[in-house]
């Protein structure tokens, strides 16, 4: 990539970044930014449906009136696709893994995706389950998955970072719409996510 190449990239990022804050996407007078959690954990059962009913997230059989409102918008940035949210600040991987595979090789698959630049970013990670869950959607779309149609029906089910004790690790179903707990050994899809970097349009318009 030349230079000017890589400066345009730069400034393509940098764009897409900014879009995800609230104040840039639809009714954001009325939605403020919801900050989830990012770093891997050791969750419980009680856990998972405290943090289900605390974010209003759906869950066919936790919450099954959950309705979180995420505000998602399509992008392209350097040939690769990418979804983004207004409600949640974080960037998501419009497809994921092309195979399934076992949730202890999250980290090595993550590590090449990062090396490879997708979308011209390598600060990609695994979600936690708060992140995974809110894209659950309260209605199927018209694959019968329940999540945004914007995102790639292969990874009807996908792997979050966090774990339940040594053998078991949280995945999120949207074949059936709900937090879900799994063997760690068993083959599932990973989609990763980032957390989008910006200032505050109105931080940002002040300091001028």
């Amino acid at each position: 990539m030349g230079k000017r190449e890589h400066v345009k990239l730069n400034n393509k990022k940098r764009q897409v970044d900014s879009e995800c804050h609230p104040i840039n996407g639809p009714h954001h007078n009325r939605k403020r930014l919801v900050n989830l959690r990012k770093f891997p954990k050791n969750c419980s059962e009680d856990y998972i449906k405290t943090m289900i009913k605390k974010y209003n997230f759906y869950d066919c059989g936790r919450n099954e009136n959950g309705n979180f409102y995420n505000a998602l918008k399509s992008k392209t940035i350097n040939n690769n696709k990418v979804i983004i949210s207004h409600s949640t600040g974080l960037m998501w991987h419009q497809s994921g893994s092309i195979e399934p595979m076992e949730w202890y090789n999250g980290d090595e698959w993550i590590s090449e995706l990062n090396g490879n630049g997708y979308a011209g970013y390598s600060d990609w990670r695994l979600p936690t389950v708060e992140e995974a869950a809110s894209l659950l959607k309260v209605r199927e779309n018209n694959i019968a998955l329940f999540i945004d149609p914007y995102f790639s029906n292969k990874q009807a089910n996908i792997w979050t970072c966090d774990s339940h004790g040594m053998y078991l690790a949280w995945k999120v179903r949207f074949t059936y719409g709900h937090v879900y707990l799994q063997y760690a050994s068993c083959d599932i899809y990973f989609r990763p996510v980032r957390s989008c970097k910006y200032q505050n349009p109105a931080a940002a318009h002040s300091q001028r």
